[in-house]
């Protein structure tokens, strides 16, 4: 009989609560009954505007610039009206304009509402009250980010995509400013580098984070991988932009070659039959990379031999195998 509870108890904590149950099992009960302020719902006339919006793209300001709390809010409380899904920040969002009272009056009982309104466990649900309680009695006016604070299994996934658009939308932004000295050959030629970047990141960080890495770990570890090859990436592009010429290795592109190759053969050696086609995949998406890397690099800096930018990215290839 024991082992039958035992075997039962992964599924006891998953299963939907209702309102009353979840108030019994939670502090939830006196917040589910805070009400909503009628002036910040959005009007009818808002539902064409916001009938396919995007709340957390609203609120960090990737949609419109500068970022609009009221969009936000208004989006938010729509996609809750849809019956909003596991994979929507909306509750987040609430959560945080409340909390942080963004364009509308600090209210953590409201925030605290939306915290049991959403698709958390009732473990995360109840770390969050207890972390909220506490800001509201220690006035502490530091920032509220759903996504930063706790990286909760429930909304993993959907937190993960939209800290990369966040990213990505960063990097956009910088790399636009930067084209804007360019010439317009220099300029196709950095945008088509940026895709296959973006194409050979992505790869990379799968290969180097295998399958067996489960779930949520896994997710944390390819976001950092690809966030830390993006950061190099912009560094190196600035670094070039100062110095306007690059300094190449002192190995011949053909040695450097057969050591690159070498790698990937011990590579190769090593892993599983399940595991070696992200590696092929990874190493045919580098040299589209390298390709595309040198080709735009030769039309705006130095030197313009090609040799000596494809030994550099063949050495760097080299030490970032290396780990």
């Amino acid at each position: 009989m024991r082992l039958l509870f035992l075997l039962a108890m992964p599924f006891i904590f998953t299963l939907p609560f209702s309102s009353a149950t979840l108030a019994s099992v939670t502090p939830c009960g006196k917040y589910l009954e805070t009400m909503v302020p009628k002036a910040d719902l959005p009007k009818p006339d808002d539902e064409k505007e916001f009938k396919s919006c995007n709340s957390a793209g609203e609120y960090y300001g990737l949609l419109t610039s500068p970022n609009s709390f009221v969009r936000a809010r208004k989006c938010a409380y729509f996609e809750r009206d849809n019956g909003w899904q596991k994979q929507s920040l909306a509750p987040g969002v609430l959560i945080m304009l409340y909390a942080n009272g963004h364009e509308v009056t600090q209210n953590f009982d409201l925030a605290l509402r939306f915290v049991c309104e959403s698709q958390l466990t009732v473990f995360e649900k109840t770390k969050w009250i207890d972390y909220l309680e506490s800001k509201r009695a220690s006035k502490d006016k530091e920032e509220i980010d759903f996504c930063e604070r706790f990286f909760e299994d429930s909304y993993r996934q959907p937190c993960s995509d939209f800290r990369k658009q966040r990213q990505a939308a960063v990097r956009e932004k910088k790399f636009k400013q930067l084209t804007n000295q360019f010439k317009d050959t220099q300029k196709s030629k950095f945008t088509h580098l940026l895709e296959v970047t973006r194409k050979f990141i992505k790869s990379d960080a799968a290969w180097k984070n295998p399958g067996h890495s489960e779930g949520g770990e896994r997710t944390t570890l390819i976001e950092a991988h690809e966030a830390y090859a993006w950061e190099q990436f912009e560094i190196e592009i600035e670094h070039l932009e100062k110095q306007k010429r690059l300094r190449p290795p002192p190995e011949l592109l053909s040695e450097l070659d057969e050591r690159l190759n070498k790698k990937y053969r011990e590579y190769k050696r090593d892993l599983k039959p399940d595991e070696k086609n992200p590696l092929v995949e990874a190493q045919r998406l580098w040299i589209e990379f390298r390709d595309a890397y040198v080709d735009f690099a030769v039309s705006r800096y130095e030197p313009k031999d090609t040799n000596a930018w494809h030994a550099y990215l063949t050495l760097k290839r080299i030490e970032e195998l290396t780990f």
